[in-house]
């Protein structure tokens, strides 16, 4: 059994904390807000589906890439 770090996602729907588990950082069991999460942490998460406990709301995590143009 190994370390990990959580990650702290509010339901939009009821409100609820919903607590997700990543090995992707430095697994210090750290505590992280969804919107304060490194970079790391967030790729993680890409692809995974968590359904809320309370509500059974579902909550699935893609990645939406932006262009950056940088002129010469």
């Amino acid at each position: 059994m190994g370390c990990f770090d959580e990650v702290t996602i509010r339901c939009p729907a009821c409100g609820q904390i919903i607590m997700e588990q990543t090995k992707a950082g430095d697994c210090t069991m750290s505590v992280y807000a969804l919107e304060d999460a490194p970079p790391e942490i967030l790729a993680d998460l890409v692809g995974e589906t968590i359904v809320c406990s309370e509500c059974d709301y579902v909550i699935h995590f893609t990645m939406i890439t932006k262009p950056l143009v940088i002129p010469y």
